[in-house]
């Protein structure tokens, strides 16, 4: 089954990017925490579907 990109996966990307960059022991940049999680969920993200123009302004 392939997996999809939801809210619930927003929220965990989320709270895993703060928790990694808040790690006692993280010398990563908040950057590299959000690439570093981004690559985690990467199956997900590549469900998502481009949306309106307008939302990227």
């Amino acid at each position: 089954m392939k997996l999809k990109f939801t809210q619930t996966t927003l929220n965990s990307m989320l709270d895993e990017i703060i928790e990694t960059f808040f790690e006692e022991d993280n010398c990563m940049s908040l950057g590299e925490c959000i690439d570093y999680i981004k690559n985690n969920y990467k199956d997900e993200i590549d469900t998502l579907e481009e949306g309106p123009t307008w939302i990227g302004r």
